[in-house]
């Protein structure tokens, strides 16, 4: 699924270890909906960026890459537990 929009709030950064002593880093940010259905009420989605390991170097740099106001198209899974 993608969601189109522009970024309204990026949150800091989190950072820690998993149990096995892996490095990861989380970054919650924000999107607007471009031309929504109605215009009175823009949906807004809020996106979780994790990554682990050699990966995390991709949360760190979210901020240098992507700014307040920037237009984006945020490509997303959604997972339901049980």
């Amino acid at each position: 699924m993608n969601f189109t929009g522009r970024i309204t709030e990026i949150k800091e950064i989190k950072t820690g270890l998993t149990k096995k002593g892996d490095e990861w880093s989380s970054l919650d940010f924000e999107v607007e909906e471009s031309n929504p259905q109605n215009i009175d009420y823009p949906q807004i989605a809020s996106f979780s960026f994790f990554k682990m390991g050699e990966y995390k170097k991709f949360v760190d740099d979210f901020s240098t890459y992507n700014k307040l106001g920037d237009e984006v198209n945020v490509d997303f899974s959604m997972k339901c537990q049980k």
